[in-house]
């Protein structure tokens, strides 16, 4: 049962890669090589946080990118929103092929249950991951 989609969950990554690095302009390349996920795919995660405002982009060869506001203030209900717009929790969660037709049995239960993800994505913010930050921390020659 998946609730987020793999662009959303690599923009959370990267925020959290970010918001361990405080300060630090991160390329690309080498939040790919932390989170070791395709270059490529992650550009167009973070020029879509980028566009949104939850970090800066520069380019340049010192270019990279920085978290625009404090660990803080992003929730991660901000970066779905950020990310994946479209991204509604409100898939069925059998994935039964009658509820492609909105008659899916357990409606009432699978609203309920997204309608609780979304309100916990609305009260956690990445500053609410500071403990687990240590192992997306670069050494300082990077």
């Amino acid at each position: 049962m998946h609730m987020i989609t793999e662009a959303v969950n690599l923009g959370i990554h990267a925020i959290l890669v970010l918001a361990a690095n405080p300060g630090r302009r991160l390329a690309t390349p080498v939040i790919a090589e932390v989170l070791r996920v395709s270059p490529s795919h992650l550009a167009k995660v973070m020029q879509k946080l980028a566009r949104a405002r939850l970090v800066y982009s520069m380019r340049g060869t010192t270019g990279g990118f920085l978290l625009a506001m404090e660990p803080g203030e992003i929730s991660m209900a901000r970066v779905v929103d950020a990310v994946d717009p479209q991204a509604r929790f409100d898939s069925c969660m059998l994935r039964l092929p009658r509820c492609k037709t909105g008659t899916c049995p357990v409606s009432d239960l699978h609203e309920e249950v997204h309608k609780l993800i979304r309100d916990r994505f609305e009260r956690l913010f990445i500053s609410d991951f500071d403990e687990n930050l240590d192992r997306l921390r670069l050494p300082e020659n990077r």
